[in-house]
């Protein structure tokens, strides 16, 4: 083996140790998620409650993440990350507790959660400049798609066994599987010698100033408006989805529902590391995020667990490959030693619109839509004879209607050719 095929074959090893142990604790992740999300709209039934499980979860990592970037850099990005791992142990821990002492009420899981998001906001950063370091430099693009599979396992294999381990060891014991997942991913990461780089000295405003001025030298404020017009809409199929599965079909049919779409998932980032190039990424991410409003347009088919799950696959298939596309553009447009500052103002921005998404969804799905598409109500006449009416109708039409707005983002997107510029080498 030349030297180059040896360097290659180190650079993809290293790679793997850290990937493999942290999709795993990312699988471990979507056990509970799974789990909290049945337990709470079982208990409720508000669309509303359920999707401010997702709104915990992200939102204060969005809000620290300006501050987040200027800690990964002095921190360096290996410290980061074993900080974030052992602090989403303690928040495992603290979910387990809350079971066993049978206190856990939809409050006490959103606080816990929120302090959950606040504590392990580094890791996002973190693990994005560890993949890029770690990494051989010409296959960089290919393992940010491959970054996916752990996401994939949320959807993939969580749903499944979670839906199985349910009624066998209750919440309580899922989420002691994350528990376990999350100790392995973190002590992986302890036992694993990594030299990064990390930055001791300079301001946090100024390094926020740095990072805006990366961004936008390098042409990547297109991108991350074009991410967040697109993030709005498409974050009512993420918070919802649960709910209309529950409300149509019941819980016996939801982990099969969730274990389709986690399997598009997979096949997406699959299909996107296989596709991966360091060039022409806009392109792929425009014909991707075509899909994803395809699937939402065609949500009035949605009327039995298997349709379910055939538009669900689609959606999350094209989510993979626009997640893919678009980190791979920044990873090899952004040099190493700005990333961790620059990736974090990156999420600040590009995230930015989902919790408005997912709180705008609950609402309008409990207080607008489904009372419109219920027998009797405004438009259910006009609708009705097109959609159906009923229960879970008035989640599709705000599904089919956040597809008609994401398909605007979308050719706009197409005619930009601002944007289109991305697609060549900086």
């Amino acid at each position: 083996m030349t030297d180059t095929g040896t360097e290659v074959s180190r650079g993809w090893g290293r790679f793997t140790l850290l990937w493999a142990p942290q999709t795993l604790a990312l699988t471990g992740r979507g056990l509970t998620t799974f789990a909290l999300g049945v337990w709470v709209y079982e208990r409720t039934h508000s669309a509303t409650l359920f999707a401010l499980l997702e709104v915990s979860a992200i939102l204060p990592g969005i809000l620290a993440a300006p501050g987040i970037g200027w800690a990964v850099d002095r921190l360096g990005a290996r410290r980061a990350m074993i900080m974030a791992d052992a602090a989403a142990v303690l928040v495992v821990v603290a979910l387990e507790a809350a079971f066993y002492w049978n206190v856990a009420s939809p409050a006490w899981l959103y606080a816990i959660l929120t302090l959950g998001a606040a504590l392990t906001c580094l890791r996002w950063p973190a693990y994005t400049a560890l993949v890029t370091l770690l990494a051989p430099p010409e296959h960089v693009a290919r393992a940010a798609a491959l970054m996916q599979f752990g996401y994939a396992g949320q959807q993939v294999v969580a749903p499944a066994v979670a839906g199985l381990l349910l009624g066998v060891i209750g919440v309580g014991g899922v989420i002691g599987l994350d528990l376990l997942m999350s100790v392995v991913a973190l002590l992986s990461l302890v036992m694993m010698p990594i030299a990064t780089p990390s930055i001791r000295d300079g301001r946090i405003w100024r390094d926020i100033r740095d990072a805006w001025s990366v961004i936008r030298q390098h042409g990547l404020l297109r991108l991350a408006a074009y991410i967040i017009a697109s993030y709005l809409p498409g974050g009512f199929v993420i918070a919802l989805a649960t709910p209309l599965v529950l409300t149509i079909a019941g819980p016996e049919a939801l982990g099969f529902v969730m274990a389709a779409m986690g399997l598009g998932m997979l096949a997406g980032a699959v299909t996107a590391s296989g596709l991966a190039r360091p060039e022409g990424g806009i392109r792929r991410l425009l014909r991707y995020d075509a899909m994803l409003v395809a699937a939402m347009l065609s949500a009035a088919a949605a009327t039995t667990p298997v349709r379910m799950a055939a538009l669900g696959f689609v959606f999350l298939f094209g989510l993979a490959g626009v997640i893919a596309e678009e980190q791979a553009v920044w990873q090899v447009r952004v040099p190493v030693e700005a990333q961790g500052r620059v990736f974090a103002l990156r999420r600040a921005i590009t995230w930015a619109s989902l919790p408005v998404s997912y709180a705008l969804a609950g609402p309008l799905a409990d207080h607008v839509f489904t009372p419109a598409m219920s027998p009797g109500g405004a438009l259910a006449g006009w609708l009705g004879p097109v959609i159906g009416t009923g229960p879970g109708r008035g989640i599709v039409l705000l599904f089919m209607c956040g597809g008609l707005a994401k398909g605007a983002v979308v050719l706009s997107g197409a005619r930009d050719r601002r944007l289109r510029t991305l697609d060549a080498l900086a």
